[in-house]
């Protein structure tokens, strides 16, 4: 499901805030009672942010002024590796898995297909990139 839009997004608000406000939203799989908590880019909502959203939810998701909207989201175009503008190359090896249709409906499959990287030799990695197939 997108939430890309104010459209998409309007009629989930009440869902998105009762998620939020119980921190199932955005996902988080670390403990927060155990360990390490001061992390580095944490993306974690603050109290401040939950409590902002919930508001907004409260007041019937209004749109707001369009004047204040940000542009449209712009995605990569899937096709090509991003790691080649970095390493100004092509890769030096592709390795492809076998095809996999992921069911509409039902529980998260958690798919670990084994692949020959078909590389023999020792050889220092300098960056990994998965990228999926495009959707036919």
């Amino acid at each position: 499901m997108s939430l890309l839009t104010y459209d998409e997004v309007r009629p989930w608000a009440q869902v998105i805030k009762l998620r939020v406000q119980q921190r199932e939203m955005p996902p988080y799989h670390y403990d927060t009672e155990v360990g390490i908590q001061d992390l580095k880019n944490d993306w974690r909502l603050s109290e401040e942010e939950i409590s902002t959203l919930a508001a907004w939810v409260d007041a019937g998701a209004p749109m707001g002024d369009p004047a204040d909207m940000p542009a449209p989201a712009q995605f990569a175009d899937g096709s090509r590796f991003g790691l080649e503008n970095y390493f100004e190359r092509p890769p030096d090896v592709v390795v492809t898995s076998p095809p996999y249709a992921v069911p509409e409906m039902g529980a998260d499959r958690w798919w670990r297909p084994t692949v020959s990287s078909g590389i023999t030799d020792s050889r220092c990695i300098a960056g990994v990139e998965t990228m999926p197939a495009l959707a036919s």
